[in-house]
């Protein structure tokens, strides 16, 4: 026996994935806009470009939350079919956005500790052409 989802479950479930995703994409804009503002002076800062590089792998995930994750909740189909461009290959983008977003957050911590507890050490390990990737 099949149980679909009602109308107004697939409505409210929708806006619990498209109102943080908007206001994530929001607050990425304004930190977008200051780490655009203080590039020159704080360019080849670690903490800035990690912050940077943490910044896009979110964006991605916004996007792909709007792009797959919001329009098969409100339809409640798979809207794309089986077509590997528009759903596999975003599908495959979601996972690298979620695992660097991991990732540069445990770098971004393990950056900000090193600082505070090793100073020294700090500048050694993380300079900036250490910490593009």
């Amino acid at each position: 026996m099949s149980v679909e989802a009602t109308s107004a479950i697939r409505l409210l479930a929708s806006t619990l994935i498209l109102a943080p995703a908007v206001a994530g994409l929001a607050l990425q804009a304004l930190l977008g806009i200051a780490l655009y503002k203080g590039w020159k002076t704080f360019g080849e800062n670690s903490f800035y470009i990690i912050t940077v590089q943490l910044m896009w792998c979110d964006v991605c995930a916004l996007m792909l939350d709007l792009y797959v994750a919001f329009p098969l909740i409100l339809t409640g189909t798979q809207y794309m079919g089986n077509s590997t461009a528009l759903y596999y290959v975003p599908l495959a983008f979601e996972g690298v956005a979620f695992n660097g977003i991991f990732m540069f957050s445990s770098f971004l911590t393990i950056n900000r500790f090193v600082l505070f507890i090793f100073p020294s050490t700090h500048a050694k390990i993380f300079t900036s052409l250490g910490t593009k990737m």
